[in-house]
């Protein structure tokens, strides 16, 4: 068990609270009611995490002449757990937002303007001046009929104050209470504006270091999000399960202290394949921006177990299994080592055309639990389109 797993153990009713208004607002997305509860709850929460840290940081600060002590790991401990707590509420609060919104179009909110890095993530809440405004704001656009919601409940988006969430793009809006200008709130607005104008046109001449255009592929996604979540119901009663929804894509989901090492030969790979450990991306704080599990997991004792580390969630994608199938396609294959990790180069039968499938976009073999079949047809999809001079968001 992780440090924040007992944490947030304390808090168990208000994870039961969470989890019952997000499931209210996937069944019901004009429950207005649920999704103003659902925000004061974890803004409560958050806040109360955040002016715990502050406390039990000036007691380490305190007791660091002393040197180490018990009570000073006592204290680090504890402070990671709280700030794990936090993640896990703003995690929730990426359900809300992932609820609402096109995921592909909330991957832009998580990145800079000028490159592919992640931005920066906002201080406390508690510290914010204009959360009073804010909270107006949403307040005033819930009542004019149209969903909104903090924008600092989410991990994954980074600009703007509120967002509205009544179309498949967010709407970023700055609140200020004050009307000085510095350098920095001139780039947040320069940068919002960026963005922005990229949601309503579709087009950027210059974003994140190229000429950049959304088309629409006409593949819909495949997701095994039913597959997972029977994988992980079977594993809670027998220990431990194995699904392979696709030729090459296996999940396996262990119980309690079912013995990996002898579940693990039973996978049955010939050669080394891509493993996603999904609890790793929890704890590490590295989901974003991709599917909250607060959604992908469905179950509340479920999902419980999962951040207490008593559920453990491994992708395994057969490396070999993808080249074979692109060459059924007519496509020739092969992985490539890059900064970022591994990717996927498709290129056609004449040696004309080619296109990588990012690390990025394989994270959602894992994290998003999509099908690799299906991101190989919709990357021959995007060759053909590429043809036709369109260059895609989509990375």
């Amino acid at each position: 068990m992780h440090p924040g797993a007992a944490v947030l153990g304390y808090r168990k009713r208000s994870f039961e609270s969470a989890h019952q208004l997000l499931r209210r607002l996937q069944e019901a997305p004009n429950d207005f009611d649920a999704l103003r509860s659902a925000q004061i709850l974890l803004l409560h929460e958050i806040v109360r995490a955040e002016r715990n840290i502050r406390r039990l940081k000036a007691e380490a600060r305190s007791l660091a002449s002393a040197g180490a002590s018990k009570r000073a790991v006592f204290l680090k401990n504890r402070i990671e757990g709280l700030r794990r707590c936090t993640y896990i509420w703003r995690c929730f609060g990426d359900a809300i937002a992932f609820t609402y919104l096109d995921k592909h179009a909330l991957k832009q909110t998580f990145f800079n303007t000028e490159n592919w890095l992640p931005k920066q993530s906002a201080g406390f809440i508690a510290d914010k001046e204009g959360l009073h405004a804010e909270l107006d704001l949403v307040d005033k656009a819930l009542a004019a009929d149209v969903p909104a919601m903090l924008v600092d409940l989410t991990n994954t988006i980074r600009y703007g104050d509120v967002c509205l969430l009544g179309s498949s793009d967010p709407y970023l809006i700055e609140v200020k209470t004050s009307k000085s200008k510095n350098r920095r709130v001139a780039r947040q607005l320069r940068d919002l504006q960026k963005l922005s104008s990229f949601y309503q046109k579709d087009f950027a001449k210059d974003f994140r270091g190229q000429e950049l255009r959304r088309a629409n592929v006409e593949i819909p996604e495949v997701t095994y999000l039913a597959e997972i979540n029977n994988c992980i119901t079977e594993a809670m009663v027998s220990g431990y399960s194995i699904a392979r929804p696709e030729p090459g894509l296996t999940y396996l989901a262990v119980a309690g202290d079912a013995p990996i090492g002898e579940i693990m030969p039973k996978i049955g790979f010939l050669s080394p394949p891509l493993t996603f450990f999904l609890n790793v991306d929890k704890t590490e704080h590295s989901w974003q921006p991709y599917f909250p599990f607060t959604l992908s997991i469905e179950k509340l004792e479920h999902l419980w177990a999962f951040l207490e580390g008593q559920l453990v969630i491994v992708v395994f994608v057969d490396p070999q299994a993808l080249v074979d199938y692109a060459e059924t396609q007519g496509y020739q294959a092969r992985w490539e080592d890059t900064e970022g990790g591994a990717s996927f180069v498709l290129t056609s039968s004449d040696g004309e055309s080619h296109m990588a499938i990012s690390p990025f976009f394989i994270g959602r073999f894992g994290l998003d639990f999509s099908s690799p079949r299906w991101a190989i047809q919709t990357t021959i999809e995007r060759l053909r389109l590429l043809k036709e001079g369109a260059a895609f968001a989509e990375r």
